[in-house]
């Protein structure tokens, strides 16, 4: 049965892309980042890369929190110029944990989030895109270092995303 339904997705992806003339691109977004866009009209593929890093650490020694978020969005156009988008992210956390907007002394240890996302995409030119996203349901596995434990959370509508991309 897996077989089955990964052959299916192969076929899907693969029938997608081949039909395809995508456009490279850069795209920044709102907690993720900045990264190389893959533009289409029936879908987009987004990996970007962010980091936040405490300077004011006391003992001498910088903080640091990184992220890598991979995307996948297929399109439903509703105007020549906006899309409905829907898709899958993956990132994955490294360096220091992050929590109420600070680095923390606490280390990840392969931290990662999956997630179903809906949102919206406007071209506001021939290249340039606005891009919007909420995550509709988020599961998260954050693991660490010091502590050693491993907490899962799922959530619904608790995450959402701005971004704004460059055509080349």
């Amino acid at each position: 049965m897996k077989k089955t339904i990964l052959s299916f997705v192969f076929v899907l992806i693969f029938a997608t892309v081949a039909n395809a003339a995508p456009r490279i691109g850069l795209i920044g977004e709102q907690e993720n980042g900045l990264g190389i866009l893959v533009h289409d009209d029936a879908y987009s593929i987004i990996v970007t890369f962010g980091q936040r890093t405490d300077d004011y650490a006391t003992n001498g020694t910088n903080k640091s929190a990184s992220l890598i978020n991979a995307g996948l969005n297929y399109k439903v156009p509703i105007n020549s110029d906006t899309k409905l988008t829907a898709g899958l992210s993956y990132t994955l956390y490294s360096g220091n944990v992050i929590y109420a907007g600070n680095v923390t002394n606490t280390e990840h240890d392969g931290s990662n989030k999956l997630s179903v996302n809906a949102g919206f995409e406007h071209m506001l030119a021939s290249n340039i895109v606005l891009t919007t996203q909420a995550s509709a349901y988020t599961m998260s596995e954050i693991k660490t270092k010091s502590v050693t434990t491993t907490t899962k959370k799922s959530s619904i509508f608790t995450d959402g995303r701005v971004g704004v991309g460059f055509l080349f």
